[in-house]
């Protein structure tokens, strides 16, 4: 996956645990683990046609503790909220 679109990301983050909280410039989705908000925080633009590439698409999926190939399953839904929490385990965040 190259490119996403800020939408496409948001509603990713939606299904899968993350809560929004508006951010001065973006949107801000936190992590939430047991009824209980953790520190692990994704900014998504708020322009309707923004895409992620690049080293901003690189910056989106170091602050949700992933590689490309677990991002791309977050993103297109073959990985669950369950199977994110592990991984997140896995890394000692939660």
């Amino acid at each position: 996956m190259s490119t996403i679109k800020a939408k496409d990301l948001a509603l990713a983050l939606r299904r899968k645990g993350f809560h929004l909280e508006q951010g001065s410039r973006h949107e801000q989705y936190y992590f939430y683990y047991e009824g209980q908000k953790t520190a692990v925080r994704v900014s998504v633009s708020r322009g309707s046609g923004s895409e992620y590439s690049g080293k901003l698409l690189g910056y989106v999926i170091r602050e949700m503790h992933l590689n490309r190939n677990q991002f791309k399953d977050f993103v297109q839904c073959p990985m669950t909220e369950e199977t994110y929490i592990s991984n997140l385990q896995n890394v000692g965040i939660l």
